[in-house]
């Protein structure tokens, strides 16, 4: 039962605030998202070429909509798809995204702080192995620039 539901029908009870029914909505889509998740695999489903595009964007809405960093899954998913060929722009792209996503401050007060750049925090957490894939990638996707765009789907 939504707690929301009682909420409403209790006449003593204390109303939901705009801030909590965000909230409420973001860990449902959270749940629903991890619900998705294939564990035998390590990650979210995919029946085409683009296997690492639709669990990048999975793990980065989870890391954006979650404080949660220790679930084992977490890291098993990143390491799934850091660990994908550098095929499509796309993919690429967000998997670099939810790599960043990963090493961020989870306050978002903390993320840019007055003269200084936001990604110093980044440099001190991030391992060596994701540094290098991280490296790799944006190598990879600078090389398939043409003409001040990126071609889509493929690089």
């Amino acid at each position: 039962m939504d707690p929301r539901d009682a909420a409403l029908r209790h006449p003593h009870a204390p109303s939901w605030t705009f801030e909590s029914e965000v909230n409420h909505a973001i860990d449902e889509g959270v749940d629903w998202i991890w619900r998705q998740f294939d564990a035998k695999t390590d990650h979210w489903g995919a029946w085409y070429d683009h296997k690492e595009g639709p669990s990048s964007l999975a793990l980065l809405t989870i890391l954006k909509g979650s404080l949660d960093r220790k679930d084992p899954r977490i890291e098993k998913a990143l390491d799934w798809i850091t660990t994908q060929p550098l095929l499509f722009t796309y993919g690429v792209a967000i998997t670099m995204m939810a790599v960043e996503a990963y090493y961020s401050p989870l306050d978002p007060g903390k993320r840019f702080k007055p003269g200084e750049i936001a990604d110093k925090d980044i440099a001190a957490k991030i391992t060596p192995r994701h540094k290098k894939w991280i490296e790799e990638a944006a190598s990879w996707l600078l090389s398939k620039q043409r003409d001040n765009y990126w071609a889509y789907p493929s690089g």
